[in-house]
């Protein structure tokens, strides 16, 4: 839908094999879905800017599980040790809260909202 195992690859530092194509695939798929339910506007969108913005995102997003997919944040290598993130960058798909912003834009929306109404009443007395 967003992005292909090739803008993966051409957004790489390094090499990666061939033998990982199906985990590729099925991070991208992952990401995509997962982008899509945040941002429901995106299953339908024909907007090339935010097409492309979604490819790099997508992309983006897996590439973080890919090179770190334990989601270690500290290491040590004498008496090998290793901490591991509780957090967005545990291993697990994410997207930060501001790309998600860039994606949805700042275009004007409805603003749904109240009237401001009072009580209504008879008033008997004429008043």
């Amino acid at each position: 839908m967003f992005a292909e195992r090739a803008d993966l690859r051409a957004r790489f530092e390094g090499v990666i094999p061939d033998n990982r194509d199906d985990w590729l695939d099925a991070k991208i798929s992952d990401a995509e879905s997962l982008l899509v339910s945040l941002i429901p506007s995106m299953a339908t969108t024909t907007d090339t800017a935010r097409l492309s913005r979604a490819k790099a995102m997508v992309s983006d997003a897996v590439l973080r599980v890919y090179r770190n997919p334990s989601g270690a944040t500290q290491e040590t290598a004498s008496i090998y040790s290793v901490s591991r993130a509780k957090g967005a960058d545990s291993g697990v798909l994410f997207f930060p809260e501001e790309e998600l912003d860039a994606l949805r834009g700042s275009g004007k929306r409805r603003q749904f909202g109240t009237i401001q109404t009072s009580p209504w009443r008879v008033d008997v007395f004429g008043r």
